[in-house]
C-alpha cells in the first residue's frame, strides 16, 4: 500500500512544467514513465494565444500629391456669386397674361336732335329689383345749349309707387351749372318701395322758381314692374 502510494507521488514530480502551460491540451496527452522526463509531442500547427499578427499595410508617401475631386466647381472668379446660386437659385420668372385696360365710361347716349327741353322726351326705366322695391331712373333734357337759361330754377321729380306718393326730389339748375358746349340732362334716379309683386311706379316732373313759387307741371312717365 505505502509502495503504491510513493511510486504515485514520484511520477507526478516527474511532469514536464510545459503540460502546466497555457498551451498545454487535454488532446496531447502523453504516457508518463514512471522515471525520467516524458518527451511531448511536436506540435504541428501554431496555437499561439497571444496578439494577432499585425497586417501590413502601403501608407501612402507623405511627400505624394493626393488629387482632391472637385465637386464645386472653380470658385475662383466670383464666389459668392456661384455659392448663392448653388444654395439659393433664383426661381424663373412666371408668365402672366395681360388683362385688358379697364374700360372708361363713354358718352351719354341719348338724341337731343328735335327734342324739347323740360318736355317728355326719354322712357322711365326700372335698374334694379329688390324684395319690396324697385329702382328707376328717369333723364331729362334741361336745355339744348347753355345760352338758352338765364334764370335758375327748380326741377321737381314726385315719385308714385302705384297711386300712393313715395318719394319727392328737387334739383337746383342754374346757368353757370349747365354745360357749355353741348346739352345739359337731369338724371332722376330714386328707388321706390312697392306692395305687390307687379305694378307701377309714375314719375311726375315739375319746376318751380328757386324760392319754390310759380309752380308749373311739365310731364309724367310711368313704367311697370315685376319682381
Amino acid at each position: 500500500m505505502f509502495r503504491t502510494a510513493l511510486i504515485l507521488a514520484l511520477s507526478a514530480l516527474a511532469l514536464p512544467a510545459a503540460a502546466f502551460e497555457p498551451g498545454f491540451d487535454s488532446d496531447d496527452a502523453v504516457a508518463f514513465a514512471p522515471r525520467g522526463k516524458a518527451e511531448l509531442p511536436e506540435r504541428t500547427g501554431p496555437r499561439d494565444l497571444g496578439d494577432d499578427p499585425v497586417e501590413e499595410f502601403d501608407l501612402l508617401d507623405d511627400e505624394a500629391e493626393v488629387d482632391e475631386p472637385d465637386f464645386l466647381g472653380d470658385f475662383s472668379d466670383s464666389d459668392d456669386d456661384l455659392v448663392i446660386d448653388l444654395i439659393d437659385p433664383e426661381p424663373p420668372a412666371r408668365k402672366q397674361a395681360s388683362s385688358p385696360a379697364p374700360k372708361g365710361p363713354g358718352p351719354i347716349n341719348l338724341e337731343v336732335a328735335g327734342r324739347e327741353p323740360l318736355a317728355d322726351n326719354y322712357p322711365l326705366q326700372v335698374v334694379a329689383v329688390d324684395r319690396d322695391a324697385v329702382v328707376v331712373e328717369l333723364p331729362v333734357l334741361v336745355a339744348s345749349s347753355s345760352n338758352t337759361v338765364e334764370e335758375g330754377f327748380l326741377l321737381i321729380a314726385e315719385v308714385f309707387s302705384d297711386d300712393e306718393r313715395v318719394s319727392r326730389i328737387e334739383q337746383r339748375i342754374e346757368p353757370n351749372s349747365l354745360a357749355t358746349f353741348g346739352p345739359s340732362f337731369s338724371f332722376f334716379r330714386v328707388m321706390a318701395p312697392v306692395s305687390d309683386k307687379e305694378g307701377q311706379v309714375t314719375i311726375k316732373v315739375s319746376k318751380t322758381d328757386l324760392e319754390g313759387q310759380n309752380a308749373t307741371e311739365l310731364f309724367s312717365r310711368a313704367t311697370p314692374y315685376a319682381l
